[in-house]
């Protein structure tokens, strides 16, 4: 048993020996600064231990696997040239690259309708023919004369067409009288109406061959103009009134002091007048030659109402 427990103890201090000779050359190739770790030669085959036991070393730490170098990318053929790549391809022009197209241009404000211009000779003007129509009619100021007797007195008004187959009109024939005494109109006139630009119209003022009393009610008995023609008629020289159209209203006056008048005392006369279907204001007045007025109403025009 002695004999068993000496060899027990022999090879436990060989087996000690050999383990601290292992960790020493562990230790030994750990320290190595660079390059891949040698093995040392007494570690490439272990030893034999006793009866025939081997000592198993520790083995070796590995190095960390290092990653497989890069294949470098195969050069292009020389004569096949490598295809550009899409990046090397012009991008197409995005929207915001393509310029934007021209906002269109801001119409000025438009200018107003030329006027109707005068239509050829011998043919009807549909201007002409809309005044006459506007002007035609009988009308009558007994309404502003009930609301303001002293100043205005009840007079009746009445124009027809007269002549419709000239070229040269329309023409229409004029009559005032008060309303008491119809039968003696106070004023007898011919207009005839004649385009003077394209929006200006002239009604001529004509008076009657003596005695004109022997055409009074010719409105109601047009065979009483039966033998009149119109170079019987006198014209009043710079009397004729100027209109022009303003939506559905007619509006104008004489010119100046042009229109001559010795009626009361007077040197000239105006007219002022504004018209459309529904009603007619005429304001008529004689001045001396101060400027004073002698004659018509002074608190404004007559209003006259179609009946």
């Amino acid at each position: 048993m002695h004999d068993q427990g000496g060899r027990t103890r022999a090879a436990t201090a060989i087996l000690v020996a050999t383990a601290l000779t292992a960790a020493t050359a562990l230790l030994a190739a750990a320290a190595v600064p660079t390059g891949p770790r040698a093995t040392p030669a007494h570690l490439e085959d272990p030893p034999a231990g006793p009866a025939g036991v081997a000592v198993l070393a520790a083995p070796p730490l590995d190095p960390a696997p290092t990653a497989p170098p890069r294949d470098p990318a195969p050069a292009p053929s020389p004569r096949d040239p490598a295809p550009a790549s899409p990046a090397q391809d012009p991008a197409p022009a995005s929207p915001a690259q393509d310029p934007a197209p021209a906002a269109p241009a801001q119409d000025p404000a438009l200018p107003a309708p030329p006027p109707a211009a005068s239509p050829p000779a011998g043919v009807p003007d549909p201007i002409l023919g809309e005044l006459a129509e506007v002007m035609a009619g009988s009308y009558s100021s007994a309404a502003q004369a009930a609301a303001d007797p002293q100043n205005f007195r009840d007079i009746h008004l009445v124009m027809v067409p007269i002549w419709e187959d000239r070229a040269d009109g329309p023409w229409l024939y004029v009559e005032q009288a008060a309303a008491t005494s119809l039968d003696k109109p106070y004023r007898q006139r011919v207009y005839q109406l004649v385009r003077t630009g394209p929006e200006t119209i002239e009604s001529r003022v004509y008076t009657l061959p003596d005695p004109a009393l022997r055409f009074a009610g010719a409105a109601d008995d047009p065979g009483k103009l039966a033998g009149l023609a119109p170079d019987a008629l006198t014209l009043r020289s710079g009397c004729a009134v100027v209109l022009k159209k303003a939506g559905p209203v007619w509006t104008g006056s004489t010119t100046g002091k042009e229109c001559g008048s010795d009626l009361r005392g007077a040197s000239y006369a105006t007219s002022e007048v504004s018209l459309d279907l529904g009603r007619l204001e005429s304001w008529d007045r004689g001045f001396d030659a101060d400027g004073k007025q002698v004659w018509g109403a002074e608190k404004g025009p007559y209003i006259f109402v179609r009946e």
